[in-house]
């Protein structure tokens, strides 16, 4: 079985998203980053190489501004000495180690006997690391102890230090930046992270590597769905669609792409905005009544609940504090709960970064979910006797139904708006009220 220091930070981060990725194989849509790093990565090797870096055609599968940019910071890189051509420099240099029975393969993006250089590119320098963040990549140790290595298949005596080097980039098009962050680490620094990060990483690799049910893996900590971007697989961690229906979607999507990115584009079916939906709605409904009311309803006997007592630790029936209203996955059904999984919903959480360490819940199988503090005891809460209450006739007018329409911010908030208007109609106004009127010289 192979690996990579990739691998290993992916397996690091979320074990469920290694799980997915090189076992499963489920695709995904390659961001516009990935493809910007990979064409200034291959400019910086051809000048490394004493190539010309801008050879004929070299942009023509980019856009001018990414080309012209890419020109910016590779001048840059240059002129302050990052890309420096060492003697005795190996440019994409291919590693290969055993690790615990795994194959791990790399390529170093500059080096030379003691120094291991990684180009990185950037959107905001805030994601760039600094030297205690190189001291602890696994990508760059793994680099490190690959030197080592060779020092000892040599016969050779162990250099008292190995340089870490990111060559970063920013790609600001007001304001490129290009810097260098450096570290050095000792062999026994080098060993220590070895023994202590890779190893087992190795080991979890060929743990998970058997696993049939991704969900048998313990959930993610909500950073690692945020990470670079947003994790991919959200939507099936989150229950809203399946591995294979997952698959199919994004495997149509790349198709597509492939085959005529411009089509593909144009083709995408474009969001409806909330104001279109419901005004559609309104018209047809305004065109069957001729009248600005819409199908109110008879008068009716309303059972209302009497307040119920404050019970601080039982919250049965309240959002918990991770629940985003926006959320496209629980809004419709349970409020910040994913009652497939009968966990919190990951996106909400993500979004909210509210940790539900604190929490404790229990989804019962007729979907009512009682959400409460670690530690708390939940309080059994005896349910009031119901009040009845004389209902009073009500009419929501065309009218109503805009003014409303106009504070609604969200698609959820407009299905619930359409929800509250059906919520009024009587059972046969509801299968006639959208059927077309029939002219007087018909009847």
């Amino acid at each position: 079985m192979n690996t990579s220091a990739t691998q290993l930070e992916t397996l690091d981060l979320c074990r469920r998203k290694w799980l997915f990725k090189y076992v499963m194989k489920m695709p995904e849509i390659q961001k516009g980053s990935t493809e910007f790093g990979t064409a200034f990565h291959a400019r910086a090797a051809l000048f490394l190489q004493g190539k010309d870096p801008f050879p004929e055609g070299w942009a023509k599968d980019m856009s001018p501004a990414d080309a012209s940019l890419i020109t910016v910071l590779l001048n840059k890189g240059v002129e302050a000495g990052y890309l420096e051509q060492r003697p005795g420099g190996e440019v994409e240099a291919r590693i290969e180690m055993q690790v615990e029975g795994l194959n791990l393969v790399g390529f170093v993006d500059h080096r030379t006997k003691v120094r291991v250089e990684d180009h990185k590119t950037s959107k905001n320098a805030r994601y760039l690391k600094g030297p205690k963040g190189l001291r602890d990549s696994i990508q760059m140790q793994t680099y490190a102890k690959e030197r080592l290595d060779a020092f000892t298949a040599r016969g050779e005596p162990l250099p008292p230090l190995i340089t870490l080097a990111h060559n970063q980039f920013v790609k600001d098009a007001e304001n490129p930046i290009v810097k260098r962050a450096e570290a050095e680490v000792t062999p026994a620094e080098i060993e220590a992270f070895w023994n202590d990060t890779i190893r087992p990483l190795a080991r979890a690799q060929k743990e998970t590597a058997v696993i049939t049910n991704p969900f048998d893996l313990d959930d993610p900590p909500p950073k690692a769905c945020r990470a670079f971007g947003g994790c991919p697989y959200l939507s099936v961690c989150a229950g809203s669609e399946d591995a294979l229906t997952y698959k199919r979607r994004i495997t149509s999507i790349l198709n597509r792409i492939n085959s005529n990115p411009a089509k593909a584009m144009t083709e995408e079916p474009q969001p409806q905005k909330p104001s279109d939906f419901l005004s559609e709605r309104l018209k047809r409904a305004a065109a069957v009544s001729g009248q600005p009311a819409i199908n109110p309803p008879t008068p009716q006997v309303s059972v209302v609940q009497a307040p119920s007592q404050i019970v601080p630790s039982a919250t049965q029936g309240r959002e918990p504090p991770w629940y985003n209203p926006g959320c496209p996955m629980c809004a419709k059904k349970k409020p910040g709960f994913n009652l497939a999984l009968k966990k919190p919903c990951r996106i909400c959480v993500s979004i909210t970064k509210v940790a539900t360490d604190a929490f404790e819940w229990n989804v019962a199988d007729d979907g009512s979910v009682t959400w409460w503090s670690r530690g708390q005891k939940v309080a059994e809460v005896e349910a009031p006797a119901p009040v009845v209450d004389a209902g009073s006739k009500v009419s929501f007018s065309a009218d109503d139904l805009y003014e409303e329409l106009k504070g609604c911010k969200s698609a959820e908030g407009v299905m619930a708006l359409c929800a509250k208007a059906e919520g009024l109609l009587e059972p046969e106004d509801l299968r006639s009220s959208w059927r077309p009127r029939r002219s007087a010289s018909r009847r």
